[in-house]
């Protein structure tokens, strides 16, 4: 219900931004700028965040491991809002997230970061946001 409630109160703050979109509505991973970024992770207790570059291989070779991971989440328990954001679009939020290598996890828990260094596997991302919560 409050994830409800979030996504209610998110679509309406930001209604009408032209940098505001769901990349992948299918599978609800939510394409975040530097506004939004803060935003969702002010406002959610738990955000998955990849931080990606679009010209980088290992990124390409992992949308679909996120895309199974956002499958997974959708079907269980657990109240995550999946998001993933552009560092060459957004560089200032990388450098102040320490994010030195891409695609790099980490998911925010009342704001707080812990990075992901396991295997991009989606059952392994699960589980470690399992262990996490």
């Amino acid at each position: 219900m409050l994830s409800m409630l979030f996504w209610v109160f998110f679509l309406a703050l930001f209604d009408g931004r032209e940098s505001f979109n769901f990349f992948n509505s299918k599978h609800n991973i939510l394409e975040l700028d530097d506004e939004t970024f803060k935003s969702a992770t002010a406002s959610n207790p738990y955000v998955l965040v990849e931080f990606y570059a679009p010209w980088c291989k290992y990124c390409r070779n992992f949308a679909p491991e996120y895309e199974k991971t956002a499958n997974l989440l959708q079907k269980s328990s657990l109240d995550i809002l999946l998001t993933k954001i552009d560092v060459d679009k957004h560089a200032d939020v990388a450098k102040a997230q320490d994010v030195k290598g891409y695609p790099t996890l980490k998911l925010y828990k009342y704001g707080q970061p812990a990075k992901y260094d396991g295997e991009r596997d989606a059952g392994k991302i699960v589980q470690w946001i399992r262990d996490n919560l």
